[in-house]
């Protein structure tokens, strides 16, 4: 793999979270930079009482690095991934790069509550020419605190580009399996050639000893299609096993021929399934979910055995 001493000195990864959150998630990234021969600058800041505050302060600091380097940025959270070599183009371009997130499934466009800006916060390159924009968005969060609570730092992001009339580069990053379009970053950890970036964002659903954005979701009985598609590599697999679980079938021989039956769960990578019960879990968490098809069906008003054992309880 051919990095060219220019890309490796000019370009710096940064990265902020509590201490708690960087000694977990940080460590893949500080491989993956090491690997292509990017400097990176790992930032603690101190506990928050809310994930509103830690996103503020992160942004904060993340102004406050950039003041003192020439040297172009690459913004990335500590759970981000590289996954092969940052494009030229990208490092030496003269605007910054943002990722805009994919709504559009096929030609339908489709808005989840759940993305409430179109450009996302991290990944994003830029360097010390761009303050400006960057202050002003920081302000503007600032500035929106209503009962000890910052707005979600991406609300005012699109706000900052269009009042300071910046020119950007826009790229992708995926937020549902099928997207038609090209894209160069995902939000999931799944695999394929065109992808630069991965941000994974799973343990914001299922790990229980963190700050997550949306506490909602992982308060949640039921794991969201999108959680579960995204952070699963083989799409077509997880649509078959879409239809294994909302079926119930219990005959191994129906699944994927790579899955390992123990016990009651139906493993297969990283994730348990249990199609007795419409449960799930993920092999590096604790929390147990159901499966996005019992919604569904409870919604339809089926009556199966476990949707007759999920009312039950």
């Amino acid at each position: 793999m051919n990095i060219s001493k220019s890309s490796m000195s000019k370009l710096k990864v940064i990265t902020f979270g509590t201490k708690n959150f960087i000694d977990k998630y940080s460590k893949p990234l500080a491989e993956d930079c090491k690997r292509f021969g990017y400097a990176l600058h790992v930032g603690v800041i101190p506990s928050q009482k809310h994930i509103s505050h830690i996103n503020c302060t992160i942004l904060k600091h993340i102004i406050e690095y950039i003041k003192t380097t020439d040297n172009r940025i690459c913004i990335l959270d500590p759970e981000c991934r590289i996954v092969k070599p940052i494009p030229q183009e990208w490092i030496d371009a003269d605007k910054p790069v943002l990722f805009q997130k994919s709504h559009y499934v096929g030609q339908t466009y489709e808005y989840d509550k759940e993305l409430p800006s179109t450009y996302i916060g991290q990944p994003l390159l830029c360097s010390k020419e761009d303050l400006y924009w960057l202050d002003w968005w920081y302000q503007a969060v600032v500035s929106m605190k209503q009962q000890d609570v910052y707005p979600p730092n991406e609300t005012m992001l699109v706000m900052s580009l269009k009042f300071n009339n910046v020119k950007y580069i826009t790229k992708t990053i995926c937020y549902n399996r099928e997207y038609t379009g090209s894209y160069e970053c995902v939000k999931g950890s799944w695999n394929d050639s065109s992808i630069v970036f991965k941000h994974p964002c799973i343990h914001s659903a299922l790990d229980k000893t963190i700050l997550a954005a949306n506490d909602h979701t992982r308060e949640n009985m039921f794991l969201s299609k999108r959680d579960l598609h995204n952070h699963f590599n083989d799409y077509k697999t997880i649509k078959h096993i879409d239809e294994l679980m909302f079926k119930e079938i219990t005959d191994i021989r129906q699944w994927p021929t790579q899955t390992v039956h123990k016990e009651k769960w139906y493993m297969i990578d990283d994730w348990l399934f249990d199609p007795t019960t419409g449960k799930l879990k993920h092999n590096f968490f604790d929390s147990i979910k159901y499966h996005h098809s019992v919604q569904r069906k409870l919604d339809m008003k089926i009556k199966t055995p476990v949707t007759n054992n999920f009312n039950n309880h």
